[in-house]
């Protein structure tokens, strides 16, 4: 399918006297965030790996631009260097491009000569979502100092992307950049008279030190004065780099956000003790976030203060998990532990789990145990770990667009695994469905892609491990049986070639427990 273009150009009207120059602001007309294609992370390393932009965001309408050179942290690039980009899209259609542009000469222009960093392309095919990288060098002439860095996608490539010029489809997102052979640093270090740190995490000059644990585990935090009268300043806010809201103190920089409040938490200039240089001091993390920075009295310095690095740590409560692509594959998954931290586990045939084991076939398996095999039949069900799910040879390291990912905060309060566009082995036929657990039962929902495979596609509940004993339904439909299945024993399967939609149209699948044991069913 083609969609319309249409064509627009901006307008520059240049003054007889312009007192302050403005970069050009490109519109996608057309964008529809359900259906067309948009910019959904932007990730640059250097030569370290280590990440000097890592932004995600979320599809908008028209105009589809998005500014975020107040927002993020100036991207830190250096002349002659080369560094890693990959731009990851939602909704990528197969004639999509992505470009990057620097304003190396800092004339509020994208068009010089070494402005153009470096053109992306992707795969041929339509996807829900797809991944292009590249590698780009800084032009070595490039001025140092704060300039502006853009990326923009397009659809249909006309035949490359334009850095002004209006679309009909796609989006741009604009960032701060510093350049130059030394940049200005970004956050404070841990010197030798101030040190703090959570769990070990060190900032550098550029990157904030950040650490996520679970809400109400213990946090290690290590604090130093060497000696010194000093403080500890906290607040419930994330740090702030010195170019987005910190600020300068002497030698020192503050990255604590002074809009968010500070409080003191020893007292003004109190000694810290038997805790100064020592560690653990040990605390709870918080629900959100909270950061804090020490506060030193040194004589032999400009001022007679030095500060430690700020540090920050965000408490988790039922985040994601995305695991890795491969075949044949089954994850085992702790629900309690970071990143998806949840306080309690999921039921499963009366019994609740903190772990889950997730195949890369098809199918969850409340508990350690997970299934690996990839054809499906009614007797491997019922002698495996019980589990639930879509069964098949699927192959997700096969399609760059695929994923599956754990959600600790589920639809229903418990959890979700999301599979998207997973391929079967072999093919390009690709599924998309989620498996839910939750208080209400299973749940496999939001079925769609299910294609004819020579060894069939098992949609299966079952308690398994020898407790299986009753092959259950062979069809799944609109509506259910809605009758009282014999208790614990009663397994539910459907082994066989697949379709778009199950028989009678069904996408979605809601298993209800029974009082005694067992599951009933309904199809929707």
């Amino acid at each position: 399918m083609l969609k319309a273009i249409s064509f627009t150009f901006a307008v520059v009207v240049f003054g007889l006297a312009p007192l302050t120059a403005q970069y050009c602001i490109p519109q996608s007309t057309a964008l529809t965030c359900g259906f067309d294609e948009y910019i959904s992370n932007v990730t640059i390393t250097d030569a370290s790996a280590v990440a000097v932009l890592n932004n995600t965001s979320a599809c908008i309408g028209p105009p589809a631009y998005e500014d975020f050179t107040a927002t993020v942290a100036p991207v830190a690039l250096i002349p002659g260097a080369t560094y890693n980009v990959s731009v990851t899209v939602g909704n990528w259609w197969g004639t999509d491009m992505v470009r990057l542009w620097l304003d190396t000469d800092q004339n509020f222009s994208f068009e010089d000569v070494n402005d153009t960093l470096v053109t992306l392309n992707g795969p041929v095919a339509n996807a829900a979502s797809a991944t292009v990288t590249g590698t780009f060098v800084v032009p070595p002439s490039t001025l140092g100092g704060l300039t502006r860095l853009r990326v923009r996608l397009v659809y249909f490539g006309w035949p490359v992307p334009a850095s002004c010029a209006n679309a009909g489809f796609g989006n741009v997102e604009d960032y701060s950049a510093a350049t130059g052979a030394t940049l200005p640093p970004e956050y404070q270090l841990n010197g030798p008279t101030a040190a703090l740190d959570f769990d070990g995490v060190l900032a550098s000059a550029y990157t904030a030190a950040v650490s996520g644990s679970c809400a109400g585990s213990p946090v290690t935090a290590c604090i130093n004065g060497f000696g010194n009268f000093c403080d500890v300043f906290i607040n419930a806010a994330p740090v702030v780099p010195l170019s987005a809201g910190g600020l300068t103190f002497g030698a020192n920089i503050v990255n604590l956000n002074l809009a968010a409040g500070m409080l003191p938490v020893f007292g003004a200039w109190l000694p810290l003790g038997p805790a100064m240089g020592t560690c653990p001091v040990m605390f709870g993390a918080p629900m959100g976030s909270l950061s804090a920075q020490l506060v030193v009295i040194d004589p032999t310095a400009t001022g007679g203060v030095t500060l430690s690095q700020a540090s920050q740590v965000n408490g988790i409560t039922g985040g994601s998990l995305t695991l890795l692509n491969a075949d044949d594959v089954s994850y085992m998954v702790d629900l309690t532990a970071a990143p998806l931290c949840r306080a309690t586990g999921v039921p499963f045939y009366g019994t609740t789990y903190t772990q889950i084991s997730v195949s890369t076939n098809g199918v969850v398996s409340p508990g350690t145990l997970g299934v690996t095999g990839w054809t499906p039949s009614v007797a491997a069900a019922m002698s495996n770990p019980g589990s639930v799910g879509i069964w098949s040879d699927w192959e997700s390291n096969a399609n760059p667009a695929a994923s599956i990912v754990v959600n600790g905060s589920g639809l229903y309060g418990g959890v979700d695994v999301t599979y998207t566009n997973v391929p079967y082995w072999g093919t390009a036929v690709t599924s998309t469905y989620n498996v839910g657990l939750d208080a209400l039962g299973p749940r496999i929902e939001g079925i769609t892609g299910l294609g004819t495979d020579p060894t069939g596609t098992g949609i299966v509940l079952s308690q398994g491990g020898g407790l299986a004993t009753d092959p259950g339904a062979t069809a799944f439909a609109l509506g259910g049986p809605f009758t009282t299945l014999t208790p614990t024993t009663d397994m539910l399967y459907n082994i066989g070639t697949g379709s778009p939609a199950l028989g009678g149209g069904a996408n979605n699948i809601w298993f209800t427990a029974l009082v005694g044991g067992g599951y009933s069913w309904l199809g929707n």
